[in-house]
């Protein structure tokens, strides 16, 4: 491409130091294809101090050069996309849309400027503006379609969730994110179209009854009304129904009684009346509340061991998964490694295992799957993070400066996760003997003062 000619012209002939090649490589390995053409020495020596000036994160600078190649070429979409980086970086975010909405209107092909303006508006929490660069990356072959049936649903668009999470699960089987999406879709559509209680308050006289508006209820998470319907139904059935007593977890929950409530979960796997997805929201209700609540600890224990021995699918490892980061690091790493089977884009299995495999010192197998989620996820600092801090165990330093430099890039307002970055550019650093670069990103570790 004429950009990458471009990209090792201006190398060989500026022949800057090893930092800020490495800097501005990670910048230029971010954005290939940026459209940059035939242009003049002038147009690449500004574009060129442009970037060095980002590499030693001189904001400011490098837009006030990034206006100066405007002048000398407008119409260059390359310039507008790294306004649109630094401004962003400076958190100046209209400007950053401007700048990212102009390098779009120039150059509609370029791939890397609709999936920055998709990742700009999903964390501007716009979902409107979003959905119209997830559809254009959709129909391209890029793996967002998880990404814009989420968004069809935040848009209210339902019939088109629905058609599209269809297709995906034809070309790639089920998942978590589609199952939960499905689930979702469901609630919204019942919170619609049935009612919860019957108007005068009275209770329902079949048990199929009080099982569907139980199921309602929860489903559309009115807990008050659930929780008054359940009690009245255990009261008036007696206490040996073991559906009633299920459905009452909730409230066992609220008044920490954990005798009843283990009965209840027991009921919960016994009961073949309830169905699959009021189940999971039953028992999923129990693994947040021990996360809040380290007491319950041995209620969720009692979930994994019931799940094992009655071998019923329900989609609870992902909350299994992350409740057991802090409390049992390896069955954490089984349940991760159960999600990825079925999804290999999970980001919070991904995010989980390569953080594990790092600390266990398995570099060459947390490389691979860092490096895997960056072809799923490629603006997503951790897996930056993660993928440098691989190649620093397997001593390969000049790569995990480049992989850790590109990946800073990335980062919006989270000042813990730069100083991860620096303090591992400190470590590759200190490790090739260049105590001066290692210092300077030593320096850059701010103290994050406690809440």
């Amino acid at each position: 491409m004429k950009n990458k000619n471009l990209h090792r012209s201006i190398y060989f002939r500026f022949g800057l130091a090893q930092l800020l090649f490495l800097c501005v490589y990670g910048s230029f390995a971010q954005t290939p294809d940026e459209g940059l053409g035939e242009v003049s020495d002038k147009f690449q020596d500004c574009f060129f101090e442009a970037l060095k000036q980002r590499g030693i994160e001189n904001y400011e600078k490098a837009i006030s050069t990034l206006l100066n190649c405007e002048e000398i070429d407008p119409q260059n979409s390359a310039v507008f996309f790294e306004l649109g980086k630094n401004y962003l970086t400076l958190k100046n975010y209209q400007s950053a849309e401007i700048a990212f909405l102009k390098a779009h209107e120039l150059d509609t092909t370029n791939v890397w400027y609709a999936e920055s303006l998709l990742n700009f508006y999903l964390q501007s929490n716009n979902p409107s503006a979003a959905v119209t660069y997830a559809e254009k990356l959709f129909e391209i072959g890029r793996n967002q379609g998880e990404t814009l049936a989420r968004l069809y649903v935040d848009v209210g668009n339902l019939d088109k969730a629905t058609e599209l999470i269809q297709k995906l699960k034809i070309q790639n089987g089920n998942s978590h994110a589609i199952s939960q999406l499905e689930t979702l879709i469901r609630e919204l559509v019942r919170n619609e179209n049935n009612p919860d209680i019957d108007e005068d308050g009275s209770l329902p006289e079949k048990e199929e009854d009080f099982i569907h508006t139980l199921s309602n209820l929860l489903k559309t998470n009115k807990i008050a009304d659930f929780n008054r319907l359940a009690l009245s139904w255990h009261d008036k059935s007696g206490n040996n129904n073991a559906i009633a007593e299920a459905f009452l977890i909730p409230f066992f929950l609220e008044k920490k009684q954990w005798l009843d409530l283990k009965n209840g979960i027991n009921s919960t796997f016994e009961t073949n009346k309830i169905d699959a997805e009021t189940r999971f929201l039953l028992l999923n209700r129990v693994v947040f509340f021990a996360k809040k609540h380290p007491e319950a600890k041995e209620m969720v224990d009692e979930i994994v061991i019931l799940q094992e021995k009655n071998e019923i699918n329900l989609p609870l490892d992902k909350s299994l998964m992350l409740f057991m980061l802090n409390t049992d690091a390896q069955k954490a790493l089984i349940f991760s490694n159960r999600i990825l089977s079925e999804d290999e884009t999970d980001f919070d299995a991904l995010k989980f295992k390569t953080t594990k495999l790092n600390q266990q010192k398995a570099y060459q197998e947390a490389l691979g799957l860092s490096l895997k989620a960056l072809e799923f996820y490629p603006e997503q600092p951790k897996f930056y993070l993660e993928s440098g801090t691989s190649f620093i165990g397997l001593n390969q330093f000049e790569k995990a400066i480049v992989q850790l430099i590109s990946g800073l890039d990335y980062i919006i307002d989270d000042q813990q996760m730069e100083n991860d970055f620096y303090r591992q550019l400190a470590l590759a650093y200190e490790l090739t003997g260049d105590k001066q670069k290692e210092t300077f990103f030593k320096n850059k570790i701010k103290n994050i003062p406690k809440n």
